[in-house]
């Protein structure tokens, strides 16, 4: 590939599954490692005379650097990170919703933690269009994965590598991890997996109506959301009693809850969820 012109562009190196590996501005600057240890105190970091680069994964550090000490130029360095499998972007808002109200923005700082772990399509996204509602009908919240991540600290057993993309105004999660889609149903204690889906096939689903409840199982939804209005962003609707204890699944039994609140009741009460089944999206509606 050839490098557009001009000394201060950015570019974001992914590997091949999609991890944030790399940050790289096209001008001299500093070499900032993941591996090494910091400079010693009133010593600067290596200094590189044709890129400023900031390594974000440790597993592949050594690679990215290689390639860089064999390159005589940005332009052959981002050939050769190409020819090796990486893909090289350029921050933009490639990926969007149909439909969003934005509640607040996702800090540099949380994107930089959560980025190697979640697709780049992921990342667009956070950078913006922030925390909000997706669709109209204020079902689905996309989050802020590092919010999600202290307010569900105890509460559920996620593996290594997890990242809260969505909740549900039922109190539902859409967790990234390895590649997988893990949708977290723990008013039914079930886990749902999704798999071989990309972001924009994720989204696609969140937002196409003829899903919500053959994926989704948004019932009773609708109904309670007419009688009490749209949950805030960080409240649900849950069912009071609580599934696992007998209640019905209807309108009638929803409450108006804190979201992280009513997960810790439910798995107080009623334990983990448990993998249920593999969703099949299949064709996306027009």
């Amino acid at each position: 590939m050839s490098a557009p012109a001009g000394p201060s562009r950015e570019y974001l190196v992914f590997d091949g599954a999609q991890r944030l590996s790399l940050r790289l501005v096209g001008a001299p600057g500093p070499l900032i490692s993941m591996s090494a240890p910091p400079p010693q105190p009133g010593s600067a970091p290596a200094w590189h005379p044709f890129v400023t680069a900031t390594f974000l994964r440790a597993d592949n550090e050594g690679d990215l650097g290689e390639l860089l000490r064999r390159s005589a130029s940005l332009e052959e360095y981002l050939a050769a990170l190409a020819a090796a499998g990486f893909v090289i972007r350029e921050p933009g808002a490639a990926a969007a919703f149909g439909s969003f109200q934005p509640v607040q923005a996702i800090g540099e700082d949380t994107i930089a933690r959560f980025a190697g772990q979640v697709p780049a399509a992921v990342v667009d996204l956070w950078r913006s269009q922030g925390a909000g509602f997706v669709g109209e009908h204020g079902f689905f919240r996309f989050v802020d994965p590092a919010r999600a991540a202290l307010m569900l600290e105890g509460v559920l057993g996620l593996p290594d590598g997890a990242t809260v993309l969505f909740a549900t105004a039922l109190g539902d999660l859409v967790i990234h991890v390895n590649g997988l889609y893990l949708v977290i149903k723990s008013r039914w204690g079930a886990i749902d997996l999704i798999q071989e889906t990309s972001v924009a096939q994720l989204i696609d689903a969140v937002e196409d109506a003829a899903l919500l409840e053959s994926v989704w199982e948004w019932q009773p939804y609708p109904e309670a959301a007419e009688r009490d209005g749209v949950p805030g962003f960080e409240q649900c609707f849950g069912f009071v009693p609580l599934l696992a204890l007998g209640g019905r699944a209807t309108a009638e039994n929803l409450r108006l809850s804190g979201l992280y609140e009513h997960l810790e009741v439910i798995a107080q009460m009623a334990g983990q969820p448990q993998v249920r089944r593999v969703l099949e999206l299949g064709p996306v509606s027009a």
